[in-house]
């Protein structure tokens, strides 16, 4: 995922918030596709933010948590 961050604003080929994927990974540098296994989105635009991975985990037949009602503190 792609966030601007403290006075950086990323480039507008690319969605705030939007699932990326990496491809073509070399060392420091990397491209990102809109799909799995697709083509680096192209920029000729400049930009800066904040890359966040994030890794999708699939579970099998473990059941249903359901949640009524909670209390979420942030401290």
């Amino acid at each position: 995922m792609l966030f601007d961050s403290a006075g950086a604003t990323i480039s507008t080929d690319f969605t705030l918030g939007q699932i990326y994927y990496v491809v073509s990974p070399s060392g420091d540098t990397f491209q990102l596709s809109a799909t799995s296994g697709g083509s680096g989105i192209g920029t000729s635009h400049l930009g800066a933010g904040i890359v966040q991975g994030v890794t999708v985990e699939t579970y099998g037949s473990q059941g249903t948590f359901s949640l009524t009602s909670d209390t979420l503190t942030m401290i």
